[in-house]
């Protein structure tokens, strides 16, 4: 199982932007490999 995550107020302040930002790192933890975990980082 792979899990991304994003955190506010810190990655974003609306709920939209934190799930496309969680979406993302969830995309590049299932990248890594299985089991992995990984935050997201605003861009």
């Amino acid at each position: 199982m792979s899990i991304g995550g994003a955190t506010f107020p810190e990655d974003a302040d609306h709920l939209l932007d934190l799930v496309e930002i969680a979406d993302t790192a969830l995309y590049k933890a299932e990248r890594n490999g299985r089991d992995a975990v990984r935050m997201g980082v605003p861009s």
